[in-house]
């Protein structure tokens, strides 16, 4: 019970500083030490590739939700949401999706 008391507790029913969607998001953001912004974006990824997976080829797939989710983690990057180092991630994801589609393709 001594480790209880000394725990931070966060109350995000009642963020009064944030007054739109993007403050909100970056308080989340904050408390979660970054996390929460990259598994938005992992998040996107996969529901992407899961949703036109059906549809398409595995390379198309993969190189559009790779451009879409580096799309996303650029505006996250803009916004301050995101550092450099999670946004490096989705760029070497699209570069090696379009090298596989450029030099791999049918």
């Amino acid at each position: 019970m001594e480790n209880v008391e000394k725990m931070g507790i966060y109350n995000l029913t009642n963020v009064t500083s944030s007054t739109t969607m993007l403050d909100q998001f970056n308080t989340v953001n904050e408390l979660t030490n970054g996390a929460y912004a990259a598994l938005i974006l992992s998040a996107i990824f996969v529901v992407m590739f899961v949703a036109m997976k059906s549809r398409f080829d595995t390379k198309d797939v993969f190189l559009s939700a790779s451009f879409t989710t580096t799309i996303v983690a650029v505006i996250f990057f803009i916004t301050g949401s995101i550092g450099y180092t999670v946004l490096i991630l989705p760029i070497i994801i699209l570069i090696g999706a379009v090298i596989a589609k450029q030099f791999w393709g049918d």
